[in-house]
């Protein structure tokens, strides 16, 4: 008895050289998958939360209460707070609140007659209190952007600063 089959089925004919590539490729695939699964899950695991911080400023060693003292607050060189706020005795208390961690820079000036600038006399010294984070001081002329930087971490900060005047009042 002999069956006969309607149908012809054709293979395609695979060389070993052919399987070689298939194989090569799907293990390079394969990797490249897991890979991506394993960034996708690290990233799942990582929280997205902000941290949301506290600095408190003091700034003290104000020779009146004579006017205002500006404070500019900076993260990474961008003013990101500004304040201007009365005198009430030999030191001010300022706070800024929902600051994300990082490095920060204040620059602050005591402006006894309320015309909103740092006056100088007629070489340049100035003749109003001034400062800067860490009470860094310059010579001649302003400190070095790297001497003013501070960290804001986990918890918040308060600074301590002391007002410059270099010229008697």
């Amino acid at each position: 008895m002999k069956i006969e089959c309607a149908y012809s089925v054709h293979f395609p004919v695979v060389s070993v050289q052919d399987f070689r590539i298939f194989a090569f490729s799907m293990r390079h695939f394969l990797s490249i998958l897991i890979c991506l699964l394993a960034l996708l899950d690290a990233s799942a695991q990582t929280p997205s939360v902000k941290s949301v911080e506290t600095l408190n400023v003091e700034v003290s060693g104000l020779r009146s209460e004579k006017g205002h003292l500006a404070l500019q607050l900076f993260k990474d060189g961008e003013l990101v707070g500004e304040e201007m706020t009365a005198i009430s005795g030999a030191a001010v208390h300022l706070s800024f609140s929902g600051l994300s961690r990082g490095t920060y820079q204040i620059k602050y000036f005591h402006d006894e007659n309320d015309n909103v600038e740092l006056d100088t006399n007629f070489i340049g010294i100035p003749t109003e209190g001034y400062g800067f984070s860490n009470n860094a001081k310059g010579f001649m002329g302003p400190p070095d952007d790297e001497e003013t930087f501070f960290q804001l971490e986990e918890g918040g900060k308060t600074v301590r600063l002391e007002i410059n005047y270099l010229l008697g009042s």
